[in-house]
């Protein structure tokens, strides 16, 4: 993530081919030790399919992009999921 151009390295989150969340991360003062993680979280419903596809893809138009880890994926029923995970699917 610290190495090469941009110095902003932007990305998205695809569930089903459509964009769920975008990422921008900032490499100014972080290095390889010190890469700055931060979480984030985005709700998606999948009410007509019983599998869904998750893809990260980045944006920044270089081979250098954002460095993405510990990517979890739970499952809860409509009425146990957060309010927001019914009314939308971008939760930033």
């Amino acid at each position: 993530m610290t190495e090469g151009p941009p110095d902003t390295k932007t990305g998205r989150a695809t569930v089903n081919g459509q964009e769920v969340d975008t990422i921008a991360v900032s490499t100014a003062g972080k290095s390889n030790q010190n890469m700055g993680w931060t979480y984030r979280t985005f709700y998606f419903t999948n009410l007509l399919s019983s599998s869904s596809t998750l893809a990260f893809a980045g944006t920044s138009g270089t081979i250098w992009g954002a460095v993405i880890d510990d990517v979890k994926v739970e499952s809860c029923l409509l009425i146990l999921c957060p309010a927001s995970a019914a009314t939308t699917n971008r939760i930033s």
